[in-house]
């Protein structure tokens, strides 16, 4: 997986609420690749990938300090 931090965070956010409840990527997906000509003239829309965003984000070995909301205070 590329960038591993980022899909770390990315997976903090969409356990928020107010991210995750809101958000729906199937959608974003179809939008942006069915509604751009330029980009997509043959209008094809990927399959994939597969992300299990309710995964855990894997920062359980961090310190407190550095899992997120933690820090010094």
């Amino acid at each position: 997986m590329d960038y591993p931090n980022l899909w770390a965070y990315a997976r903090d956010l969409y356990r928020n609420p107010a991210f995750g409840g809101t958000t729906d990527f199937d959608h974003i997906k179809r939008h942006y690749y069915g509604t751009h000509p330029r980009i997509n003239p043959a209008r094809i829309i990927p399959a994939g990938p597969l992300v299990d965003w309710t995964a855990p984000p894997g920062r359980e070995a961090l310190p407190p300090s550095r899992q997120p909301g933690g820090g010094v205070r």
